[in-house]
């Protein structure tokens, strides 16, 4: 293994992850309800964007074997990880451009740069087994995590403090901002506050002239000023778009430049690789039972992954529900993100102490601590206490089985396999969320909603403990050498 090839991978995690801290579980769905869609209608917008949402997830779902197939008798992975990533960066700076209540634009933009996103992770996955020698897929794949939670972390935090703070990065003028501030605490006269604005400079002239109008009531007034300042937020957030567009961009450029397909010299032509793409894909599901311990490692990881995905989306939900502000929300998912920074590291040293597999297990019993303690949750303290230790496993966790399964993935088939992979990590959160709302409405209990996930975790664990990973790599081994 080369360093310079492994540092390049894993160099791309801290690339992509901005957008799914920024974008995707950041601002997207709160700027997409407040700015692109109806703010006044919530079941409007959240349609909408479960839409968007759902949309993207099938259609790399239903395309990510199929492609993995094709790559891999072309010998394209990188290609085809090339091509999502460009396709998520120019639609996520597209975004930038779209103007207020243009909901389908961002819809559309949306879906693209998530397929982008999500495409991208198939193959990059796929190239695990080929830039990781056995013994140090757990350390790379951990590695590549690690990275990805500081990469993203940073940019989420400069993006929250623009937001935040627009007068600091020059979004709105700083009198203005002084002025807004003095008008959401009732500190200052009417009188005083046209003063005031008669003496901000050129950029201003319009407010000015509204302001010397009599037109305008003094409760106008105060909402123009108000706007002004909504607006320069709304500028800070399609800039961060734009600002994740270019750090996925630069951030890319080392796996595009330094990071070889090994067996690129037995490459085919497009045209003969989907016709043996698809042949070898039909031969897959008729080896089913060849490769069983992969799937049976597909379905536990459906399992407990669906529990993971719907503790972290529960989490914000349920601290919403109990009166946190949007800052708490920010603060307790940076606290996710920079914690998980080096817990995944040390959740690899961890694993070799254990294994891989019993390390597994013990992430899925976190969350299944977690889980309870969600159940008793009704503090802010305990908000963000759960925040930590979602942190602490959640790195572990996600690293650990993305090593496990690489090592049942035969030679020569690594994206028709991780394409399997993430098809069934797009379909987690399916079961979790439908048993959690289930419960609720049977029992008229939200707290026994969260407790049900827990079952999931008990599944999870029980088909895991059922895979033979040393048969699955005898196996993996034996179907690379036909």
């Amino acid at each position: 293994m080369k360093k310079k090839e492994m540092w390049s991978w894993v160099i791309y995690d801290w690339a992509n992850s901005a957008f799914a801290t920024t974008v995707m579980a950041g601002f997207f769905p709160i700027f997409f309800e407040k700015y692109w869609s109806n703010p006044d209608d919530v079941i409007q917008s959240t349609y909408q964007l479960g839409v968007a949402n759902s949309l993207s997830s099938i259609i790399i779902a239903a395309l990510s074997p199929f492609l993995g197939a094709i790559a891999d008798q072309g010998s394209v992975k990188k290609k085809f990880l090339i091509g999502f990533c460009y396709l998520g960066i120019v639609m996520t700076g597209g975004l930038f451009l779209v103007e207020q209540g243009n909901w389908q634009l961002a819809v559309v933009l949306y879906i693209f740069a998530t397929i982008g996103f999500r495409g991208s992770n198939t193959f990059y996955d796929s190239l695990l087994p080929i830039i990781a020698k056995r013994e140090r897929v757990d350390f790379v794949s951990s590695l590549g995590f690690s990275m990805g939670y500081m990469g993203g972390g940073l940019l989420f935090l400069v993006n929250v403090m623009m937001y935040l703070n627009p007068e600091k990065f020059g979004f709105i003028d700083k009198d203005l901002f002084s002025l807004y501030t003095h008008i959401i605490n009732n500190s200052i006269s009417f009188s005083d506050l046209k003063i005031a604005v008669s003496g901000l400079g050129e950029n201003y002239i319009e407010l000015k002239t509204a302001f010397n109008s009599a037109d305008y009531s003094e409760l106008d007034l105060i909402k123009k000023v108000s706007n002004i300042y909504v607006s320069a937020q709304s500028m800070a957030i399609k800039t961060s778009f734009l600002m994740v567009a270019i750090w996925w961009a630069i951030f890319s450029l080392p796996l595009v430049i330094f990071v070889k397909e090994t067996n690129s010299e037995n490459s085919l032509f497009f045209k003969d690789s989907l016709l043996k793409g698809i042949k070898e894909l039909k031969s897959t599901f008729l080896q089913i039972k060849q490769v069983r311990e992969a799937y049976l490692f597909l379905f536990a990881y459906w399992l407990y992954i669906d529990g993971v995905d719907t503790i972290i989306s529960m989490a914000v939900k349920v601290g919403s529900s109990l009166g946190f502000a949007a800052g708490d929300l920010i603060t307790a998912l940076l606290m996710v993100q920079f914690i998980a920074f080096p817990a995944s590291i040390l959740y690899h040293r961890f694993a070799n102490k254990i294994g891989t597999k019993n390390a597994v297990f013990v992430g899925i019993g976190g969350y299944s601590v977690i889980t309870l303690l969600g159940y008793f949750m009704s503090e802010k303290v305990h908000f963000f206490a759960l925040a930590a230790m979602i942190g602490l496993f959640q790195g572990g966790i996600q690293a650990l089985s993305r090593s496990l399964f690489s090592r049942l993935v035969p030679s020569g088939k690594e994206a028709e396999f991780f394409g399997f992979y993430n098809m069934v990590g797009k379909f987690a959160a399916v079961i979790g969320p439908f048993l959690l709302g289930w419960i609720t409405v049977l029992t008229g209990n939200v707290r026994l909603g969260i407790l049900s996930i827990l079952v999931l975790f008990l599944l999870g664990a029980y088909f895991l403990k059922k895979v033979d990973f040393e048969k699955g790599e005898q196996i993996a081994i034996k179907l690379s050498k036909n």
